[in-house]
């Protein structure tokens, strides 16, 4: 997932930008220290498709310091003659300044994309959805975005980075989720440096995972530490069959955003 120091940096906040993977039941397999484990396989350790209606809102730092936080919606609408699945994600940017490292992409203070998919439920972590259509609020214009790309949990990757690390610490923990109280399993993986064909450089870095069945988005909190930083992603709350849309506009009732001239 990594390519070089800053490039991976990037990635890496990408990706925790993109952490949607939910759990409603211990796994059947368990962890161990020394273990050997992908970032995939570590992630997809308590998953379990997301219902109708869940929702998390997390907060990402660097350094300690609040970069963005983020509310992530599941829900289903009537298109036409059938259920159509959407995934509903608000972005708030209190401050994108002095970031050690550039963003992967530029993300306007408070926008909401709502992608809809094409799919009779959520599945698998890397399923690949067939997008069947987007819309976005900025401020107050909603647009339906006329480029339409495959969804994925994990689409944003550039590469699958297969390289396993060392699991060197697990352990059971409570950790309090807004107002409530979890249990939670902590994973801490060790990634050594590496190369991949093309001469890329993958670097190396320590990957910390807090996950629990208690919330409907199995990820209570995750840390990296890479190139002498901190990123920190912390679900702040959450809920269960209570999500409303954020945008009321109906898919293809809207025009697209103006070209730029």
């Amino acid at each position: 997932m990594f390519v070089n120091a800053k490039k991976a940096s990037a990635v890496l906040l990408t990706v925790l930008l993109q952490l949607f993977w939910p759990a409603t039941a211990w796994p059947s397999a368990a962890v161990h220290v020394g273990d050997r484990l992908t970032q995939s396989e570590a992630l997809d350790y308590l998953f379990s498709p997301p219902s109708s209606g869940d929702w998390a809102h997390y907060r990402l730092t660097v350094d300690g310091k609040a970069v963005l936080e983020k509310m992530v919606g599941f829900g289903s609408e009537r298109l036409g003659d059938k259920d159509v699945l959407y995934v509903e994600t608000s972005l708030k940017t209190p401050s994108i300044i002095d970031l050690p490292v550039p963003s992967s992409r530029d993300v306007a203070a408070d926008t909401i994309d709502k992608t809809y998919v094409d799919a009779p439920a959520f599945g698998d972590l890397a399923l690949t959805y067939k997008t069947v259509g987007v819309l976005e609020k900025v401020g107050d214009s909603v647009y339906d975005v006329p480029v339409l790309i495959p969804f994925s949990l994990l689409s944003e990757l550039p590469f699958e980075d297969l390289r396993p690390g060392t699991v060197f610490a697990v352990d059971p923990q409570v950790m309090t989720v807004g107002a409530k109280t979890v249990q939670a399993v902590h994973i801490e993986l060790s990634f050594p440096g590496d190369a991949v064909p093309g001469g890329v450089r993958l670097a190396p870095f320590v990957l910390q995972l807090w996950q629990s069945p208690d919330v409907p988005l199995a990820t209570t909190q995750l840390q990296a530490s890479l190139d002498g930083h901190v990123y920190q992603l912390t679900l702040t709350d959450y809920g269960r069959g209570t999500y409303r849309t954020a945008i009321s506009e109906r898919l293809g009732g809207i025009h697209s955003p103006p070209k730029p001239q």
